[in-house]
């Protein structure tokens, strides 16, 4: 339908970042960051979604007046208007399946016209785009090194942009149009006020800063629709 919501953002990391695979490299690493069918490091779909998430129920529970949040709909309650749901159920949906996500968050992926570069890059060895970053734990016992606590994570390098889509499904395109565009614009403000994300954050890596370079069917900047929605609510 051409007047579904569609966002198409930019995702730049500004150092390493580690996205955890739960995988690991015998000999090599603990933990590497994920890849995608290419073997080229990206950003999965629940990862984006979710930090998206905590993002917007930070903001949320700070603007609690205004954005008031639940703990969990009662799933024998079958007559919820979105206008009474909380803004965090109705964009990702409720736990138990009663209310459907009314966005669908994609991953975020190495742009198209740069992915053969990496391609060519990678296709010896992953190596390339893996920094390596090594600790461990001292015994204060013996007052050295544990041997069994070694633990080295692959976190990407060289690779520092990224792109994807937010997409407003049909069962949200169906409620009140002002509900739909402050949605809208709540997800713009969780993801400016992103600024870290993946593992080690507190050793300097992942960060990162959203950029919404693309909204549609609006010609609207994602600054107007903030400053329309989110900021007026502020003053």
């Amino acid at each position: 339908m051409d007047n579904i919501f569609r966002i198409r953002y930019r995702l730049e990391f500004e150092s390493h970042f580690v996205i955890s695979s739960a995988v690991s490299q015998r000999g090599m690493f603990d933990i590497t960051t994920v890849t995608d069918p290419d073997d080229l490091p990206y950003i999965p779909p629940s990862t984006i979604k979710g930090r998206i998430r905590a993002s917007l129920q930070e903001f949320c529970s700070s603007n609690i007046i205004k954005y008031p949040l639940c703990s969990q709909h009662s799933l024998k309650n079958s007559t919820l208007k979105p206008s009474s749901v909380c803004p965090l159920c109705r964009i990702f949906g409720a736990p138990g399946g009663e209310l459907i996500r009314g966005f669908f968050f994609s991953g975020a992926y190495i742009p198209e016209k740069d992915r053969e570069v990496f391609k060519r890059m990678f296709e010896d060895t992953d190596e390339v785009f893996l920094y390596k970053r090594t600790r461990n734990q001292i015994d204060r016992q013996l007052r050295r090194a544990r041997e069994d606590a070694l633990f080295s994570v692959g976190a990407a390098t060289k690779v520092n942009t990224f792109e994807g889509e937010v997409v407003e499904e049909i069962t949200h395109y169906s409620i009140d149009g002002s509900l739909r565009e402050s949605d809208l614009a709540l997800i713009l403000t969780g993801m400016r006020l992103i600024t870290e994300m993946g593992l080690s954050k507190n050793r300097g890596f992942g960060r990162c800063r959203f950029t919404p370079f693309e909204i549609l069917p609006s010609n609207t900047t994602w600054q107007d629709i903030i400053l329309k929605y989110i900021n007026s609510y502020m003053r």
